[in-house]
């Protein structure tokens, strides 16, 4: 089904009632299993099939709050703890005293007592889970944790045994992000650092420099057949490198992150010494959340003071400010879907999926139409429609801007309400693959804000999406 102004309908069915904050959410390739990771340091394992189809409902008392379509409670399949191991290197027993380092000539220490295994004072901590990823047919997967180390953990076999642990950041790991080929994995810290793992030899690939604040979100630029253009020259405004090609292409070597002062950086995989960044002058230092378009020429970023930027990576330009209406508070999470005509933007209040294109439609009564925005001179059409709220200036969409002189004329509001959540911040929203089923996890990832402890099992209802 769609409605007449072709939103596709997202209805919530489950929810996954969590004890806590949920700091990260990911889901294996086919849906089958979804992966929370709390605050309260368990990795939480559920069944998406069986949640969905089941007949486990909610209690009362749960379902207080919450849609009226939401009845089903999540099926939990399993759950274990992350701790934080301890670093071998930091409780190695040394095997000569401080006076035979400095004196070779010195007595050695008894072997006798050498072979004791090694004393330390650390002990294995139990840390929230800052972010998560997992192997797409759900085979492995891997943890940040508070203390900078990555987990990896067997999923199929022997579940929940830590294998290997990366060390190489210093403070929590906020980001962890696995490259489309499997082989190496992307993590991004509160130590401010950015860092490539190979994950052959567990080793340090390569180092990303530029960022000067937390780490929030790293994304890979979808692939596409076709390129859609060269590389772009210098821009005098902007920290850039003319070497790079911005141009999206099969490998997916461009990657963007996104930082807690709102900096937004853009890197090449293949030179890591070429990057570029950018930075909105118009709204205040703050990005939680970075997504690209399906064409990969375009790229969005939630803001604190309620907006979402829309940015043309070729151009290097930002093309509108789509402004939520008002007392709805901070976008923590924006994901732009792949039929390219629509963008979830989740704010304190609730989550809102905004059409990009939207346009003047013809009313059955005849009665003209209001448009919210004007677009900008020359900005070409998009997918279905033109732009909806390309300002000049770097103004910011505003209701009432660009409507019909016409008091009577109906306004039509370019974004609907996704049900379910309400109140609190959005950490994660995932959509499968076949683009029927959607899931969202609140919680405040460690920073500021409050969460309603709780995941939900959307459905993607219809026909032209």
């Amino acid at each position: 089904m769609s409605t007449d102004n072709e939103f596709p309908i997202l209805l919530p069915y489950v929810s996954a009632i969590h004890p806590c904050s949920i700091y990260s959410l990911t889901a294996t390739q086919n849906m089958k299993w979804i992966f929370t990771g709390g605050d309260d340091g368990f990795i939480r394992k559920w069944d998406f099939v069986a949640s969905m189809n089941g007949d486990t409902s909610l209690t009362q008392n749960q379902r207080h709050g919450l849609p009226d379509t939401i009845t089903k409670a999540g099926v939990l399949v399993s759950a274990w703890e992350t701790e934080e191991v301890p670093d071998p290197s930091l409780s190695i027993a040394k095997l000569q005293t401080p006076e035979s380092i400095l004196d070779p000539s010195a007595p050695v220490a008894d072997p006798a007592q050498t072979a004791k295994p090694p004393q330390t004072t650390q002990q294995p901590k139990i840390s929230p889970v800052f972010s998560m990823d997992v192997q797409s047919e759900g085979i492995w997967l891997l943890t940040g944790l508070e203390n900078g180390s990555v987990n990896l953990y067997t999923v199929r076999h022997e579940e929940g045994h830590c294998h290997h642990t990366l060390r190489g950041h210093t403070k929590a790991v906020s980001v962890l992000k696995i490259t489309p080929n499997e082989r190496g994995v992307v993590t991004g810290s509160w130590d401010k650092t950015l860092k490539e793992w190979d994950l052959d030899n567990g080793e340090v690939a390569r180092s990303y420099p530029g960022p000067t604040s937390q780490i929030t979100s790293v994304s890979f630029q979808p692939s596409s057949v076709s390129s859609l253009g060269q590389s772009v020259r210098d821009v005098d405004d902007m920290d850039v490198d003319s070497d790079m090609d911005l141009a999206p292409g099969r490998d997916q070597n461009l990657m963007a992150a996104t930082s807690f002062d709102g900096a937004s950086w853009f890197f090449d995989r293949r030179q890591p010494e070429h990057a570029f960044k950018i930075v909105s002058e118009v709204a205040p230092p703050w990005a939680l959340s970075g997504s690209w378009s399906p064409t990969g020429d375009r790229i969005y970023f939630g803001r604190r003071n309620g907006t979402v930027e829309e940015w043309d990576v070729r151009e290097r330009r930002m093309m509108r400010a789509i402004k939520m209406p008002r007392d709805s508070g901070s976008v923590s999470y924006v994901l732009c879907l792949p039929n390219d005509r629509h963008l979830l933007c989740a704010s304190f209040d609730n989550i809102r999926l905004w059409d990009l294109g939207h346009h003047t439609t013809a009313q059955p009564s005849g009665a003209s139409t209001k448009v919210l925005g004007t677009p900008m001179p020359g900005t070409p059409a998009r997918g279905l429609a033109s732009s909806l709220a390309t300002l000049p200036n770097k103004s910011n969409l505003t209701l009432g801007q660009g409507l019909s002189e016409d008091p009577f004329a109906p306004v039509v509001v370019p974004f609907t309400i996704v049900p379910g959540h309400h109140g609190g911040v959005i950490s994660n929203i995932l959509l499968d693959k076949s683009q029927q089923y959607l899931v969202s996890a609140s919680g405040s990832r460690g920073w500021d804000g409050t969460s309603t402890n709780n995941c939900l099992f959307y459905e993607v209802l219809s026909d032209n999406y």
